[in-house]
């Protein structure tokens, strides 16, 4: 059996500055994406002092990207069941850089933040997609998001397994010293984008913008 291989976005597989950055800007600067608030959105002024638990700014967040926390999850992320999130997420640690973790899902690094990942979806009407971005919001340098186009296109051989499909993303950032990576942070900065976006979000939004045609 074919061992199963990711589909890369044509800006992040190969060097395409331009067309990389006239993407970021539409999708960052046009306003014609509320997900272009997603990455600094902080209301109350709290988000420094809460990474150890979800707030009413994390649950509304959500929306910005179009999938709205269904109610029964909101209370239990935020009253209920508050303080079990709380300490899957204080398990996982600090935000830090994707590259850097250890990317097997049964390691130190990440064992925590799928912890967190498989327990958000066993909320009511919790779903792969919701509870990524809601690990992305907690530690958006750490964990993309993965979504349903993202699922059909970059994650298609590994959709039903997106453990699987965040390891070999890892490989792929890895590889020649890091080429990957190191483009879509020259990307991030040639398109001068502020500071909360981070490298994984650079990678999210290219693959999203090409997964819908832009």
């Amino acid at each position: 059996m074919t061992a199963p291989q990711l589909h890369l976005p044509r800006t992040v597989a190969s060097d395409q500055t331009e067309r990389a950055v006239d993407l970021l800007q539409l999708y960052f600067k046009s306003r014609k994406f509320i997900g272009s608030q997603w990455d600094g959105f902080d209301p109350s002024g709290t988000r420094a002092a809460s990474a150890n638990v979800f707030t009413s700014d994390d649950v509304a967040s959500a929306a910005l990207l179009n999938t709205p926390v269904p109610g029964h999850a909101v209370v239990h992320l935020l009253i209920t069941q508050r303080e079990r999130f709380a300490g899957l997420l204080e398990a996982v640690g600090p935000d830090r850089d994707f590259i850097d973790a250890d990317p097997d899902p049964s390691g130190k690094d990440m064992a925590p933040v799928y912890g967190l990942y498989e327990a958000l979806k066993t909320l009511p009407k919790i779903g792969p997609t919701i509870a990524s971005k809601l690990v992305a919001r907690k530690r958006p340098r750490l964990f993309t998001i993965i979504d349903a186009d993202l699922r059909q296109t970059v994650f298609y051989e590994t959709r039903q397994d997106t453990h699987r499909g965040r390891q070999l993303l890892h490989a792929e950032f890895s590889a020649q010293e890091r080429t990957i990576w190191q483009r879509l942070e020259s990307y991030r900065c040639a398109a001068a984008l502020p500071a909360e976006v981070t490298t994984l979000r650079v990678f999210d939004v290219l693959a999203w913008m090409e997964a819908k045609a832009y």
